[in-house]
């Protein structure tokens, strides 16, 4: 994370900085208007079209237009996912004092609403000492103290007011100031969002003692209790008496004496969302469980594991002594070990929902046994070496790596890009990062420039897990201690002819120009386009046709909120906003049992089908003079008519000598040209 300091101003940070760095400072502009004036006592960000804000002390939310949609009723609340979102309800206990012990007995009631305001409890489970059966089921109630409530002091040390929490020792040299319970809350809870149908809570993660909890849509959580506990726990016996010496082995084995059950068996210790179905259950020791609380690979006992994502998890088997570090691995669903090697670390980009490992170029950012980063494709083939001292996911073509103890950007050929100069440096995120040298931090765009942005600006409130979650088109502001909304718009810079293809350059450029193409997608043109890549393209064509968003054509279409129906229409593999729009327009399919494969390359014949229904949706539905290929029968049948469809169309060519090569993948240059011409043919 970073270290924010806002004293000192942009732009005598960048005078600063010149004099000893040749840093660009850009004509690029990111443009600001205030949309919703600060008026509130304090605000989070925009999602699912609606933000949790605080007005007179209490919480509620508002849409874009300023609009009250949620009343302010809540002492908490946290942002929308599908649809939901967690709020929080002071239960009275009586004032008490700062340092008054008493103060554990107040707690914050947690429940989840809906867009309508509808409100459940949150309800939480209470297990039999052996984790075999569920006592009680209990409204979710949190202590004050591990929800970080503080209150207001006067430090005389050194002449300033501060932030205290509640129970700090009143040895320090400190006046209370505020000693009311209603002060505003500090998140240090983990209070997620819903991610594919559940939410996690974390009460005060670094305590040590301490575990999530996961609720699902109805506020329920999520039950550890299953037919295969006592295998699991057999599992975990001999485990432990191959720890004992043989005499105590003995002893268990012949009932003499106990293993003593361990408090956190089988209770999700991990602080992960369930991806693929299966959640991983980390406690004593790891395995994994999929979301009906069955365990799965329960036949290995880890130390360690994280979650699946794109059909690969990393587990920890063993702790090197020599690196006093843990061995990570991969393993498939099926308990294999697809890749060799043993690695310390990885990068994890979008930390917090879905655990993205092989990211942009099918690359996973990797330490070694001896802290040395580097990255390694899906097969293992190592990529870049391992000779970074750290090295982020990539994002955008573009990964933050450091050497020499400060933050530069390499591609994913491992070409430096942006040296390193930066103390911090978080991925890329719609063409903009955000870097930190000693006096500040700011936004610098993917050629290194420095773009001038507000002072009021909450980098705090953007500086989430080391990216750009919060980095929106509405952005929170602060002015005098109140806080509102500024809308952000940056035009991305042209692509430049040495990024592409001759021969694709010139319709690319005219799709970029348009705003065919999704600034994220606006690198890496000769790499090969995934289903979710089109996907986004897919629905961007559609909101320029229709000039409207596609929440706007969801519910003209559909009758019903894309952001309720998220939930609803989930693939098992991703929740991503855009697919499901696209799927439910009957543009976009699966690839069975509730897949999508969203990091799957897409085919040439795939492309024309989906080109197809987009232009059949758009209201072009016949064509003259359909084109057959010499390759024909190589097109699988659902695609046939779709490939004679753009062909005639001259939204899609063959590859020459009359053939289309219908299995060849296809890549991002391809896809936008296509995308260009499909948009010329409709209007």
């Amino acid at each position: 994370m970073f270290n924010v300091k806002k004293k000192v101003s942009f732009l005598l940070f960048s005078m600063i900085l010149l004099a000893f760095f040749p840093i660009c400072v850009s004509a690029d502009t990111i443009e600001y208007k205030t949309v919703i004036e600060p008026n509130y006592d304090y605000a989070r960000g925009f999602s699912d079209g609606l933000a949790a804000v605080k007005k007179d002390g209490k919480f509620g939310y508002i849409n874009e237009n300023n609009e009250e949609i949620i009343p302010f009723q809540y002492d908490a609340a946290w942002s929308f996912s599908e649809g939901k979102a967690v709020v929080g309800t002071l239960v009275d206990s009586g004032e008490v004092s700062a340092f008054d012990s008493r103060y554990n007995e107040a707690k914050l009631k947690l429940g989840v609403i809906n867009r309508a305001g509808d409100y459940k409890p949150l309800i939480k489970h209470v297990y039999s000492p052996d984790y075999y059966e569920i006592l009680a089921s209990v409204e979710y109630e949190i202590p004050l103290k591990k929800a970080g409530f503080f209150h207001v002091v006067y430090d005389k040390s050194s002449n300033s007011f501060k932030y205290m929490r509640q129970g700090f020792k009143d040895s320090v040299d400190i006046e209370v100031v505020s000693e009311s319970k209603k002060v505003d809350m500090i998140d240090t809870n983990r209070v997620g969002t819903y991610y594919n149908g559940f939410v996690l809570v974390e009460e005060n993660p670094n305590d040590v003692l301490t575990y999530p909890h996961y609720f699902d849509a109805s506020g329920m959580e999520y039950s550890i209790v299953s037919e295969l506990e006592g295998s699991l726990y057999d599992i975990y016996k001999d485990y432990v008496i191959s720890t004992y010496s043989p005499e105590m082995a003995a002893k268990i084995r012949r009932g003499e004496m106990n293993v003593p059950i361990p408090e956190m068996l089988g209770i999700d210790n991990s602080g992960y969302y369930p991806t693929d179905n299966l959640f991983p259950i980390v406690s004593e020791r790891a395995y994994f469980r999929d979301v009906n609380s069955k365990a799965v690979l329960n036949n290995a006992f880890y130390l360690d594991a994280k979650p699946f994502n794109q059909g690969l998890a990393l587990v920890s088997k063993r702790y090197n002594n020599e690196h006093k570090r843990y061995e990570w691995s991969f393993i498939d669903k099926a308990g294999r070990s697809p890749i060799n090697g043993v690695f310390s670390d990885v990068a994890v980009y979008d930390y917090d929902v879905e655990p993205v490992v092989f990211n942009d170029g099918g690359l996973a950012s990797l330490s070694n046994m001896s802290g040395l980063w580097g990255a390694i494709d899906k097969t293992g083939r190592v990529v870049i070496p391992f000779q970074y001292r750290s090295l982020g996911a990539f994002k955008e073509g573009l990964a933050p790596f450091a050497s020499g103890g400060k933050y530069g950007y390499i591609d994913t050929r491992n070409n430096v890009v942006i040296p390193p100069i930066y103390n911090e440096a978080t991925v890329f995120r719609n063409g903009l990062a955000l870097v930190s040298n000693d006096f500040s931090t700011f936004i610098i765009n993917k050629k290194g420039e420095h773009l001038e942005v507000p002072i009021n600006l909450k980098f705090d409130e953007l500086l989430l897990d080391n990216n750009l979650n919060g980095l929106s088109r509405l952005m929170v502001i602060e002015e005098l201690g109140k806080y509102g909304f500024v809308q952000m718009s940056h035009a991305s810079t042209a692509p430049e002819l040495g990024e592409m293809s001759s021969w694709a350059y010139d319709e690319v450029k005219k799709a970029v120009e348009k705003d065919l193409v999704p600034v994220p997608l606006q690198n890496m043109y000769k790499t090969n386009t995934t289903r979710k890549d089109f996907a986004y393209l897919v629905v961007r064509t559609i909101e320029k046709v229709k000039g409207k968003s596609i929440v706007e054509v969801y519910r003209e279409a559909t009758g019903k909120n894309l952001y309720d129906d998220v939930a609803k229409e989930r693939f098992i593999d991703t929740t991503d906003e855009q697919v499901i729009a696209a799927k439910k327009l009957g543009i976009i399919n699966g690839i069975g049992e509730n897949y999508f494969a969203p990091y799957n390359s897409i085919t040439r014949e795939q492309a024309a089908a989906l080109l197809k229904r987009t232009a059949n949706y758009l209201g072009k539905t016949s064509v003259n003079n359909a084109l057959t290929y010499r390759d024909s029968a190589k097109i699988a049948n659902y695609a046939k008519d779709s490939v004679s469809f753009v062909s005639a169309l001259n939204i899609m060519n063959g590859v020459g000598n009359n053939t289309f090569d219908p299995k060849r993948t296809y890549t991002r240059q391809q896809a936008f040209m296509t995308i260009y011409r499909l948009y010329n043919a409709i209007n």
